[in-house]
């Protein structure tokens, strides 16, 4: 079996701590987005996508913008 398909065993501490980790993480997107939107005036568009692996111990979100095209 490859490391890919093995289940890690971690233990509730790990779980936990790594979890901890994610959840700030996925704060501050949310505070980077905040900011974002309360600057509309330059943005049209916000949309973000978050995922979060909890057994492979990861987190991304990615946020697309699209700016005013001029005169809009």
């Amino acid at each position: 079996m490859t490391k890919s398909n093995a289940r890690v065993k971690r233990s509730p501490k790990e779980i936990k701590e790594r979890l901890s980790a994610m959840k700030v993480l996925l704060r501050q997107s949310m505070k980077e987005l905040k900011e974002l939107e309360e600057d509309v005036d330059k943005v049209t568009e916000i949309r973000i996508w978050t995922e979060v692996g909890l057994s492979s111990g990861w987190i991304s979100a990615l946020i697309w913008l699209k700016g005013k095209k001029g005169g809009e």
